[in-house]
């Protein structure tokens, strides 16, 4: 093995591996995987050139047990990453314990080095491709393909390097450094142990980086989107004004009695149901938010305020129905719902909005736990003028339709 070249790639690879353990502190779980895998690679091929007193056939199978253990970590670390769990992690434990017995046979028993580089290089392919077998490319964000690839490009790599071993490694074991294997392993290892690593720092950042945004944008009680949430939602749904659009406000009733006689832990509870109870019979497309307090809002694409309507009331009467079981208190749970259409001549969503909670006013002050409509009388208006004009009753017929309890 190269001198120098070879103290240069573990060093490497401690540095990745204490990377990724520094980066498993965010809270990414396939993180901890990486950094041990790194770690223990970086023992494999270091041990060879580090003067221990150790035997040849000792170094072999300790640094057979090395790669094994690393390549099980790298299989568990894609597998954390891309949601596969703990799928044949069994199999895989079994077939880390099998190449490695089967390592410390043939360099204890036989002293033969070909067969123990088919069943390490074996035993790694299958710890680390088996996991990939799980993914599916379709639906990938782009740095977890680039992982996806890289993942796949080292299982290859070790296809490769198991099958010239029968042409690039001696017989022998104490003749392994010096051989070709052990330079290609070198050159290979180093190589394309630079692309994988970057392919999961990328991949482990960006996914901190999009759990943190979709934490930003989360309601934590309800589920469901809080404000900012919404608002950047609802930028990307531009066709709003294509085709039938619906806007349900709700708000749930007495909300501060509820407070006052269970606390606010029931309080909480009771916003956690509502946000089942919404998530459960949101549409295909919709958009629901918490917008505050006991507050919540969806956005329906492709509803109309008739149809609207109906969903309104259905999850009126399944709160009324569930909602305090569902919250673990004895109390019957309410609220009120105020539906509205978008139309083309709105301003923006707001419009809707803004007449839906008109519409939520009436159905408070007609005696709760109901849904009001109201609906937009079309006015010939510039926009200029629309948007000096614009409140939330503006261009609204007064149209009321009580959904009793």
């Amino acid at each position: 093995m190269n001198g120098s070249f070879a103290f240069e790639l573990p060093l490497m690879h401690i540095t990745f591996g204490i990377t990724f353990l520094i980066a498993a502190r965010w809270g990414e779980r396939s993180a901890l995987f990486f950094g041990i895998a790194f770690l223990c690679n970086a023992g494999g091929f270091g041990l060879p050139v580090m003067p221990m007193g150790l035997s040849d056939s000792a170094v072999a199978w300790v640094t057979d047990i090395l790669f094994a253990i690393s390549f099980l970590c790298f299989g568990q670390a894609a597998a954390e990453h891309f949601g596969v769990g703990r799928r044949w992690l069994w199999w895989r434990l079994a077939i880390c314990a099998t190449s490695i017995a089967l390592c410390m046979i043939a360099v204890i028993g036989f002293d033969d080095l070909h067969a123990e580089l088919l069943a390490s290089d074996a035993g790694c392919v299958l710890l680390l491709g088996m996991p990939l077998l799980a993914v599916r490319w379709k639906g990938l964000r782009r740095f977890d393909r680039w992982l996806l690839g890289a993942s796949w490009m080292v299982t290859f790599e070790s296809v490769v390097r198991g099958a010239s071993s029968l042409f690039t490694a001696p017989g022998q074991v104490e003749a392994f450094q010096t051989s070709r294997y052990a330079y290609l392993m070198q050159a290979l290892g180093s190589v394309c142990g630079v692309i994988f690593a970057m392919a999961g720092l990328a991949a482990v950042a960006l996914s901190v980086l999009a759990r943190y945004r979709t934490m930003a944008m989360t309601d934590p009680l309800s589920g469901l989107l809080n404000r900012r949430g919404f608002e950047e939602a609802i930028i990307d749904r531009p066709d709003w004004r294509d085709r039938p659009t619906s806007i349900v406000t709700c708000d749930i009733d007495s909300f501060k009695a509820v407070n006052d006689r269970f606390g606010h832990m029931a309080g909480d509870a009771v916003i956690g149901a509502l946000g089942a109870i919404i998530r459960g019979r949101l549409p295909e497309g919709g958009i629901a938010a918490r917008f505050g307090g006991e507050e919540f809002l969806l956005f329906l694409p492709g509803q109309s305020p008739a149809q609207s309507l109906r969903i309104a009331e259905a999850l009126r009467a399944t709160l009324e129905a569930e909602g305090g079981r569902a919250a673990g208190i004895d109390a019957r749970i309410t609220a009120s719902f105020g539906v509205s259409g978008a139309v083309v001549s709105d301003y923006s969503v707001h419009d809707a909005i803004g007449r839906a909670d008109a519409a939520l006013y009436e159905a408070k002050h007609g005696g709760r736990n109901r849904v009001a409509l109201k609906l937009f009388e079309a006015v010939d208006q510039a926009p200029a003028q629309r948007a000096a004009t614009r409140t939330p009753s503006a261009g609204c017929q007064a149209s009321s339709t009580r959904m009793s309890a």
